[in-house]
């Protein structure tokens, strides 16, 4: 009995040797088309989804399509060729998201590129990000004020604390608390963010906490 299972755990080896080069064969031919599309179609809604798959498949011979794509015209092309390089761990990508960051106006690509900037940790961007702080959409200011609260330091205090101000809306606000508590190590007690919490208390105490040790970071 034992002989008869080991000799067909043999006979069986070659089908499964087969199915695993299907499966690479059919990973790499997926990998060339993406490849193919992302870098010629003329439908920016294909290349916007080839990039992507080239972001899930980590294929490492697209990280220098991908760098090249983040000079693209379409804004949704540059923030998903920033997305992916970041989810590919690409570290030929640090300086060239520094570079595009710098003359980057378009909330989304801000956003994805912000990805990049934590994986990284990217302090050379911390000057453009200061500047970001203030971009017109809500979100990116949030995700721009979070990035500098992960790379920042103590020094990033004062700047921050601007944003705790009562004339702000509450969600920069919680933001800026974030922040501060993440460089600072302090516990403002502020909620989880998920539907329907409220971080009007510690947003308070953040102020309180701020009026009580802004001598110590302002300089």
């Amino acid at each position: 009995m034992i002989k008869t299972i080991a000799v067909a755990a043999i006979l069986t080896l070659p089908r499964v040797a087969l199915a695993r080069s299907e499966v690479v064969a059919n990973v790499e031919d997926e990998q060339e088309r993406a490849m193919e599309i992302a870098s010629s179609a003329t439908n920016n809604d294909a290349r916007y989804q080839a990039i992507r798959t080239l972001g899930e498949l980590r294929p490492a011979g697209a990280i220098p399509l991908l760098l090249k794509l983040l000079s693209d015209s379409n804004p949704n092309i540059r923030a998903n060729a920033a997305r992916a390089l970041s989810d590919m761990n690409a570290v030929e990508a640090r300086q060239p998201l520094v570079r595009l960051l710098l003359n980057e106006n378009d909330g989304a690509v801000i956003e994805q590129i912000t990805f990049g900037l934590l994986k990284f940790k990217l302090k050379d961007a911390l000057p453009r990000l200061r500047q970001l702080a203030r971009h017109k959409q809500r979100q990116t200011r949030i995700a721009v004020l979070q990035t500098i609260g992960a790379i920042g330091s103590n020094d990033d205090v004062a700047f921050l604390a601007v944003f705790l101000d009562a004339k702000e809306n509450q969600s920069i606000q919680w933001a800026a608390a974030e922040s501060i508590e993440r460089i600072t190590g302090e516990n403002f007690g502020l909620p989880l963010r998920i539907a329907h919490a409220d971080p009007a208390a510690g947003i308070k105490r953040a102020q309180l906490w701020w009026q009580s040790n802004r001598h110590t970071f302002e300089k």
